[in-house]
């Protein structure tokens, strides 16, 4: 993957189009991230981020802050990540950073939102990236609830609405584990 983004983006610098250019090197950041490598990922979001401000495109603008906000958030850098996601319409990553911050009712506001936005199969990275952080959250919030209530949550706590929420929609999709095997992997795309 990666030879096939650095021989695209060769071709597209030679084409001289921006956009395409920023989207090979923004996909170079996405392939880098789940790769693990960090540094690279930074480096190739904020190469595109820097081309697509030139140009003033918002929709490039808010993917490449997103990515720079999940190398923040995956780094650790919680607050650097906060003062971008809350900037962009990246819910799932939102979510994540707002619980590791202590702030478990903004968490699962965020991450019902997540859950409420996206509905049916999708396989973007940017939608599962969504859906990674919203797992996580729902799976940290409930096990923090298990661990301090020994009685039954009160109704109306985070533990019991993030229980509600998870509950309304298993109940809702009783046969999610084979709508989640029939995904299309053929609309994956390869990152830069």
């Amino acid at each position: 993957a990666r030879n096939n983004l650095s021989r695209a983006r060769e071709i597209v610098h030679g084409l001289k189009d921006r956009r395409l250019w920023e989207d090979v090197v923004s996909h170079r950041g996405h392939l880098e991230f789940y790769a693990g490598d960090f540094a690279a990922s930074l480096e190739c979001y904020q190469a595109a981020l820097e081309s697509a401000e030139a140009r003033a495109d918002k929709q490039m603008i808010n993917r490449c802050q997103s990515g720079i906000a999940a190398v923040n958030l995956a780094s650790n850098r919680t607050a650097e990540a906060h003062a971008i996601l809350k900037e962009t319409n990246s819910y799932g990553q939102l979510a994540l950073c707002l619980l590791r911050m202590g702030d478990e009712e903004g968490a699962l506001g965020y991450a019902l939102k997540v859950k409420d936005r996206f509905k049916g199969p999708r396989t973007k990275y940017y939608v599962l990236k969504a859906f990674a952080s919203t797992a996580e959250v729902f799976l940290r919030l409930l096990e923090h609830g298990l661990e301090h209530a020994p009685a039954p949550p009160a109704r109306g706590s985070v533990f019991s609405r993030c229980s509600d929420a998870l509950m309304r929609r298993s109940r809702a999709r009783p046969n999610s584990a084979a709508s989640s095997s029939a995904l299309d992997t053929s609309r994956h795309t390869a990152c830069a």
